[in-house]
């Protein structure tokens, strides 16, 4: 009979390997399909995790096989085959259903009576030839100026590669001042140029927050079809204010307009570490469905929803209930990962042999992401997903251990 024996070089460097796999697909996935919802974001996550798991745990015993598979090929096949059509749809369902439940946690309708304006932040990139040659985001920004209310701040801000305000953040006096800014902005806005967000959108908090109103500064309305360099943790804090005071939050709602959704994993990443709200609007849209969203996106703060794997400022953000759920459910998934082994290789002698280690070493890894994310003033997400994919990993090594008679 082969015994447990230590990590052999083999062992680590598989172990490497499922660590980085694992965290590469889910950082993909979850930058790519942004604008999924949450549960269905967290389902194909642990579909995906679960099947690395299941690759390397193959790869490994066809390594380091011993003499029980090695007569009995066929037969293990099999039983592989058996364990990946019950372990990857339980790896989706458990995925979905813990988001399901962890997203009703602290879950709470945001009203916004005071609400203060609007900052508009349009692309002019010379992209947006390509995208917009009828200038319809430009109309859809007139449109929407029509429907600010006499009192309400209003600012416009275009950019390419630098930010031009047009319009400083500020109470819309009267009609015809507003008349004026929709001239303006007919006569001076041209296509052209590179793109440059960040510092469209740090030049547009820095005026907003100069607003006389603290509370309730507002929203900015973010329209691009491009992708430029993003420092996602600058502007979440930037987003963010006073983390203790909901209302000082700056959401970003952004609305992508290009041909393919694919491109806009971007926009929709900006929107949701700022607690914006994103729209996909393809190139061919009508002008009046891009008046439309424009028009909607003031439906800010409607309802917040942490999520169980990425940072959370919420309301509920320190709420013992929350935490304990993100704990527990991380575990269990993490757990539900190291089960992976039995139902393999078919061997109930792995769960006396390893169950107590496999709960240790998931709670640990739970509850270590869950501070990772609690104690960090920005998105520190991808930093402990790290860990997460290596707590995973970390499950099915007990694979080298078992009969070879």
């Amino acid at each position: 009979m082969r015994k447990s024996s230590s990590l052999n070089l083999c062992m680590l460097i598989l172990s490497v390997a499922g660590t980085i796999a694992a965290y590469v697909i889910g950082e993909a996935l979850l930058i790519y399909v942004t604008y999924l919802p949450y549960w269905l974001q967290c389902g194909a996550y642990m579909l995906f995790i679960a099947a690395v798991c299941c690759a390397v745990m193959l790869i490994s015993e066809a390594v380091n096989s011993g003499n029980y598979i090695l007569k009995r090929r066929q037969e293990f096949k099999l039983t592989c085959a058996k364990a990946a059509a019950i372990t990857l749809p339980a790896a989706l369902v458990l995925g979905i259903v813990f988001q399901l439940l962890y997203g009703l946690v602290g879950l709470t309708k945001a009203v916004n009576p005071d609400f203060n304006g609007t900052m508009i932040v349009c692309d002019i990139s010379g992209s947006m030839l390509e995208n917009d040659p009828e200038r319809d985001a430009v109309e859809a920004i007139l449109s929407y100026i029509d429907t600010v209310p006499t009192g309400e701040y209003l600012g416009v801000t275009v950019f390419n590669e630098t930010p031009y305000a047009i319009r400083e953040y500020a109470p819309l006096n009267s009609d015809s001042e507003r008349e004026t800014l929709k001239e303006t902005i007919r006569e001076t806005v041209d296509y052209g140029g590179g793109t440059d967000i960040q510092s469209a959108l740090l030049t547009s908090f820095e005026q907003m927050r100069a607003s006389e109103n603290k509370n309730w500064p507002g929203l900015i309305l973010l329209f691009s079809d491009g992708l430029s360099g993003i420092d996602y943790s600058e502007l979440q804090a930037a987003a963010l204010g006073d983390i203790d005071n909901a209302k000082n939050r700056i959401p970003v709602n952004t609305i992508y307009y290009s041909g393919l959704p694919v491109g806009g994993y971007q926009m929709s990443s900006i929107a949701q570490k700022t607690g914006g709200t994103y729209f996909y609007m393809g190139a061919d849209s009508e002008d009046l469905k891009l008046r439309d969203v424009f028009t909607h996106s003031r439906s800010i703060f409607t309802v917040e929803k942490p999520h169980l794997l990425q940072s959370y400022f919420g309301a509920a953000r320190d709420s013992a209930l929350r935490i304990i759920l993100q704990v527990l459910f991380l575990s269990l998934l993490l757990f539900f990962t190291g089960i992976l082994v039995v139902v393999f290789l078919n061997n109930n002698r792995l769960i006396k042999h390893y169950l107590i280690p496999k709960a240790v070493v998931s709670i640990i890894v739970a509850v270590t992401f869950t501070l990772i994310l609690v104690k960090t003033e920005t998105d520190a997400g991808a930093a402990a997903r790290i860990l997460l994919a290596a707590g995973f990993c970390l499950m099915y090594l007990p694979t080298y251990s078992w009969d070879n008679s």
